[in-house]
């Protein structure tokens, strides 16, 4: 973790800014979804969204009968800037059933109007958060940047 964005040579912003609202909220697309309260958490233990189309298992999680690539675009709050962005879905029970702990492509239902970019998305990227109104090379946040 190394806080400050542009205030260090090794903390150089780089990706693209994504502004968000007061709430740090951005807007996903997924499939022909827009949802407007979407936001990344690396509290979070997956991926949170809705996708009637995938299998559940018994506990929750997402368990589709083979790996999947999902496609959603991402967009600033204001629409703007706009980038797609991938991610992986196994099943979470032979995850589950082989005793791993962390896990790069698991999800669930979520929230309706959300797509939750939980822990899984901050892996091998480099992520940037900035704050309501801080002043960084970036521009003023609130923000985040990947």
């Amino acid at each position: 973790v190394m806080f400050g964005i542009g205030t260090q040579a090794n903390n150089t912003l780089s990706g693209t800014v994504y502004p968000t609202d007061v709430y740090g909220n951005f807007i996903t697309i997924y499939k022909t979804t827009t949802m407007s309260s979407s936001y990344l958490d690396s509290g979070s233990n997956g991926f949170f969204f809705n996708d009637n189309t995938i299998p559940t298992c018994s506990d929750g999680w997402y368990c589709p009968a083979s790996p999947l690539t999902l496609t959603a675009t991402n967009e600033g709050a204001s629409g703007s800037p706009i980038g797609a962005v991938n991610c992986g879905l196994v099943n979470a029970d032979n995850l589950f059933n082989n005793s791993s702990i962390v896990a790069g492509n698991i999800g669930a239902p979520g929230s309706a109007g959300s797509f939750a970019w939980g822990l899984p998305f901050f892996f091998g990227r480099t992520v940037f958060t900035a704050s309501s109104g801080a002043s960084t090379p970036g521009g003023a946040g609130p923000y985040w940047a990947y």
